[in-house]
C-alpha cells in the first residue's frame, strides 16, 4: 500500500510540515529621567487573510475548473477525431464518454485561476460585510508573488482598520474561513 500510494502520502507529508512564522514582539515604552513617555505604543488592527485555511476551497475551485476545461475540449473536438479503433473500442465498451487530457501548463494555470478567485471572492464577502466595497481587491501577479514566496504569511487585507470596521468585525463573529483580526502594536512617539 505505501509503494501503490507513495505519491498520497507525500503529499501528505508535505502538507503537514512545520512552518516558522515570526510575530514581532511588544516593544516597552521608553521615559525620560521625570517619568514623561517618550516612545510607546498605540494599538492597530489589521484585517488578515491566511491562505493556507482556503487550501480546500482552493482544491473544489480547481476541480470545477478542469471540469470546465474538458468538457469544453470534448465539444470542441472534431466528430471524426476519437483518437482510431482502440479509442473507439474503448467509447463503446465503457459507459462515460474518455475526457481529454490537460497538459502542464494548463494545470499550472488552472491553480493559479483557482486560487486566485477564491481569495478574490472572500476579499468581496469582506468588502461587503465591512462597506469597503470593491477597494479590497488585491492585483493578480501580486497575489500570486505572495502565495509562492510568503504564503506562510498572513495577506495583509486591511492595514489599518477603523474603530467602525473592527466593530462590525468583532460584533458579526465572522465565520470566513482564513479572516482574522489581528492586533499590532504600532511604534508612537508623542513628542515627535
Amino acid at each position: 500500500v505505501q509503494i501503490m500510494s507513495r505519491a498520497k502520502y507525500r503529499e501528505r507529508q508535505e502538507n503537514q510540515s512545520f512552518r516558522t512564522v515570526r510575530v514581532p514582539a511588544m516593544r516597552g515604552k521608553i521615559l525620560d529621567r521625570n517619568g514623561r513617555e517618550l516612545a510607546g505604543n498605540r494599538p492597530r488592527y489589521r484585517l488578515d487573510l491566511y491562505l493556507d485555511e482556503l487550501r480546500p476551497q482552493f482544491e473544489a475551485e480547481y476541480r470545477r475548473l478542469k471540469a470546465g476545461l474538458q468538457a469544453a475540449k470534448l465539444r470542441a473536438r472534431p466528430a471524426g477525431d476519437e483518437g482510431g479503433f482502440s479509442a473507439w473500442l474503448r467509447s463503446k465498451l465503457s459507459r462515460q464518454p474518455r475526457l481529454p487530457g490537460i497538459t502542464s501548463d494548463e494545470v499550472a494555470w488552472l491553480a493559479r485561476q483557482a486560487r486566485y478567485q477564491i481569495v478574490s471572492n472572500t476579499l468581496a464577502e469582506v468588502g461587503a460585510r465591512i462597506g469597503a466595497g470593491t477597494s479590497l481587491v488585491w492585483p493578480e501577479e501580486a497575489f500570486h508573488r505572495h502565495y509562492l514566496s510568503k504564503r506562510a504569511l498572513p495577506l495583509p487585507v486591511i492595514n489599518e482598520c477603523s474603530p467602525q470596521q473592527v466593530a462590525l468585525i468583532t460584533e458579526q463573529g465572522w465565520s470566513l474561513p482564513g479572516v482574522q483580526l489581528e492586533l499590532v502594536p504600532i511604534r508612537n512617539y508623542p513628542h515627535g
